[in-house]
């Protein structure tokens, strides 16, 4: 029996218990922190899967939240849409159940509502999500409306609402209010509604598109000639009571008309005339309340 051979045996018996005891200080740690390794040497052959993993797993990360921003702005989107229906609704109802009646301001409760709902209806648009302006396309870093003042009232030399419906409104009345029609006497008997000559050549002002009366002795004719005319010769004085009426066709698309009677006393109505002594006086009074 020699020593050496003993001391080998000890010594890889050491050897052995060393290497368990770091094995169970490597296992102690992965169990406490739920990593295999501080490094990815310590991987070995897994090393280039968890990188791998890793970078799924931030893509993952970065899905998610975007994921959760989008769902944030389409929420709000949402409910601003919502919001924007109900203001329409209610102008809707207001404008239906409402009555024309102005107040010492000259406005109607009708238009106060729809003020105010387009104020808030524009600041819904210009709806914001952190930094972006959620309505405005692709410029998210700009309101995708201006403010309800300069839409209304003008910018400098940009023109607002008011003045644009008040200019379009000068150009529809024509210079002397008549809606650029010309009513004129062709003799003593009757009375002739035409389009202007600039009336005819533009968008602005009523078009003539019809003449009817159940005047006794009266004669009525077009629209006809260039520019279009409407006649109404009295051979004789109507009957109290009966009408004549004239059909416009507005710039807006629609239609409208005004229906003149004919009354034997005092008219109670702009749209009644007088009938005269004899048809010379009919007339003039006809054009006089046309």
């Amino acid at each position: 029996m020699t020593v050496s051979s003993v001391g080998s045996v000890s010594s890889g018996m050491l050897q052995s218990i060393l290497d368990m005891r770091s094995q169970l200080d490597d296992l102690q740690q992965q169990l406490g922190t739920g990593e295999k390794s501080n490094t990815y040497a310590g991987l070995g052959l897994d090393s280039g899967l968890t990188v791998s993993l890793n970078a799924q797993l931030a893509a993952l990360k970065s899905y998610g939240s975007t994921i959760n921003m989008v769902t944030t702005r389409i929420g709000v989107a949402s409910t601003a849409l919502q919001q924007m229906a109900s203001y329409a609704s209610d102008v809707k109802s207001a404008t239906l159940s409402t009555p024309f009646d102005p107040d010492n301001t000259g406005q109607t409760t009708t238009q106060k509502i729809a003020t105010a709902d387009l104020g808030s209806f524009l600041g819904l648009l210009n709806t914001q999500v952190g930094n972006r302006y959620i309505f405005s396309g692709q410029a998210t870093d700009q309101p995708s409306v201006d403010t309800m003042d300069h839409i209304l009232n003008g910018n400098g030399v940009q023109a607002g609402l008011k003045q644009i419906i008040d200019q379009r409104n000068q150009a529809d009345l024509g210079a002397d209010g008549l809606g650029r029609l010309a009513i004129t006497a062709p003799t003593t008997t009757s009375v002739s509604l035409a389009e202007t000559p600039d009336g005819t050549a533009s968008p602005f002002g009523l078009k003539l598109a019809s003449v009817s009366s159940n005047l006794s002795g009266a004669t009525v004719t077009g629209p006809t000639g260039s520019p279009p005319a409407i006649s109404v010769n009295l051979t004789g004085n109507p009957t109290a009571g009966q009408t004549v009426q004239f059909q416009f066709n507005l710039p807006d698309g629609t239609s409208d008309s005004v229906t003149l009677e004919a009354v034997s006393g005092t008219p109670t109505s702009p749209n009644q005339f007088v009938i005269g002594a004899t048809p010379d006086a009919t007339a003039a009074n006809m054009k006089a309340s046309l």
